[in-house]
């Protein structure tokens, strides 16, 4: 049973992650996705905060794993460097769902973990569905 709902989250999540078309700040390309980007290909815009480095390169540096990846088998095409991230970010939110689940069920009981997870993917799935910023759609 804890299999199903472990690989049902991850799907869930890989699902939003890949499939939201927008987002709520161009900062978050600048800030993440850019220099990882920069890191792995030695191309790109880097920000003030990046050529002064007074930013924590941990999460870019995550993110450059995939796209080293990536390079590293020739398998780095433009939707596949597009969708490294987004994966990469499903796979960290699914790991946050197991963290909930297995807090819960420490602090609470057996029975509890499932229900903290549905209760926190339901919250998140209304958040996305109510969300405006996933209704509009430009390419």
């Amino acid at each position: 049973m804890r299999t199903l709902l472990l690989l049902t989250l991850l799907l869930y999540r890989l699902l939003i992650s890949t499939t939201t078309r927008t987002t709520f700040s161009p900062d978050e390309y600048y800030q993440s996705i850019e220099p990882a980007h920069h890191f792995t290909y030695t191309k790109g815009h880097l920000t003030h905060e990046w050529q002064n480095a007074i930013r924590s390169t941990i999460y870019p540096t995550l993110i450059a794993i995939p796209y080293t990846i990536l390079k590293l088998t020739h398998t780095d095409t433009a939707k596949a460097v597009l969708y490294a991230p987004k994966i990469l970010g499903g796979i960290i939110a699914a790991a946050g769902d197991v963290g909930v689940c297995k807090y819960a069920t420490k602090m609470y009981g057996k029975n509890t973990g499932n229900v903290a997870v549905c209760t926190t993917t339901s919250i998140s799935l209304t958040d996305q569905m109510l969300n405006s910023h996933n209704s509009y759609y430009s390419r």
